[in-house]
């Protein structure tokens, strides 16, 4: 499942194997919070891996398949 309505990055695998992915806030802004690292996400889909990277692209959160 892949959203981003609340700008908050996440990535993690449920019990079930689904992943949950939220890439974050690119323009490093949250609502309610104000400034945040600029984070983006890329996710393989052939392989099931996720890597979450500050603008930086500094890896902040690797998901292994």
């Amino acid at each position: 499942v892949c959203y981003g309505h609340n700008h908050e990055y996440l990535l993690r695998r449920g019990d079930q194997g689904a992943v949950e992915l939220n890439p974050g806030a690119i323009m490093g802004w949250r609502p309610g919070h104000g400034e945040v690292p600029p984070t983006f996400a890329l996710y393989d889909t052939d392989g099931s891996a996720g890597i979450y990277h500050a603008l930086s692209g500094e890896a902040l959160v690797q998901l292994d398949s």
